[in-house]
C-alpha cells in the first residue's frame, strides 16, 4: 500500500508553501528610476517621422559624446534618457531644432556639468 502524503521532490532551497514568502525586489531600472533626481532638461521633439527622427538622434547623441541611459518604446512616442557634457548641451538643442518641432519645457539658466535630459519624441 501507498501513503496518500507523498509529496512531489522540490529543488534545494524550495520555500514548502508560499505562507511567509516576501515578493521579489522591483527590477533595479524601477528601484534606480524612484531614487534618481529629476532630469535637469526635460523637452519635446515633435517630428513627422518618429522612426528616422529617432534614428538621428540616437547618431547625433553618439556624435556629442553623450551617454543614452534609459529608452521607452510607447505608442504615443519614443522617450530618451540620456546625459551629455554641458559643452555639447546647445548643439544638441539646435540640431534637435533642425529635426523638428523641439520644446524644452523645463531649461535651467544654469547647466550643470553633465546635463541630465529627458527627451520625448512625439509624431
Amino acid at each position: 500500500m501507498t501513503s496518500g502524503n507523498v509529496q512531489a521532490p522540490r529543488a534545494p532551497g524550495a520555500l514548502a508553501d508560499n505562507y511567509g514568502a516576501q515578493a521579489p525586489p522591483p527590477p533595479p531600472a524601477v528601484a534606480s528610476s524612484a531614487l534618481a533626481p529629476p532630469p535637469d532638461v526635460f523637452g519635446q521633439l515633435a517630428v513627422s517621422d518618429r522612426d528616422v527622427a529617432l534614428r538621428k538622434v540616437s547618431e547625433l547623441i553618439a556624435r556629442l559624446g553623450a551617454a543614452e541611459t534609459r529608452r521607452t518604446d510607447r505608442a504615443d512616442g519614443f522617450t530618451l534618457e540620456l546625459t551629455i557634457q554641458r559643452d555639447a548641451y546647445a548643439e544638441l538643442s539646435r540640431e534637435l531644432a533642425r529635426l523638428g518641432r523641439w520644446q524644452p519645457t523645463r531649461e535651467p539658466a544654469a547647466l550643470p556639468a553633465q546635463v541630465r535630459v529627458v527627451l520625448r519624441i512625439t509624431g
